[in-house]
């Protein structure tokens, strides 16, 4: 199935695409597996939307966390972010929204999940 592997992408945009098409096509609405699957695809992807980053650059901003992390801010991520050309302050601000108020805890509870 198209949505199994744009999941395995992680492309949760096209996977949810793919399967809404799929319970369209076939009438299967009121699967309770497929209907299970549709949901955690939208946690998924609600999930990398406020994340603000792909799970590479998660990735990516994890292996230089672990070298130069700060406790107390975010210091590093900053650096990071501005190295790559994103928006650093709103990536930040949305991070704070969400409870993460330094380096460490990104480290802590996003990468290290």
């Amino acid at each position: 199935m198209l949505s199994q592997a744009e999941e395995i992408r992680l492309d949760y945009e096209k996977a949810i695409t793919h399967l809404n098409a799929f319970l369209e096509i076939t009438g299967n609405r009121s699967n309770k597996k497929m209907v299970k699957k549709l949901a955690m695809l939208q946690e998924s992807k609600k999930f990398w939307d406020q994340i603000q980053l792909s799970p590479w650059e998660l990735d990516l901003l994890g292996k230089y966390l672990e070298k130069h992390w700060d406790s107390d801010g975010f210091t590093a991520s900053k650096e990071w972010l501005l190295s790559c050309n994103k928006p650093a302050e709103n990536i930040i601000a949305h991070w704070e929204s969400m409870g993460l108020h330094s380096d460490f805890m990104i480290l802590q509870y996003l990468v290290d999940v």
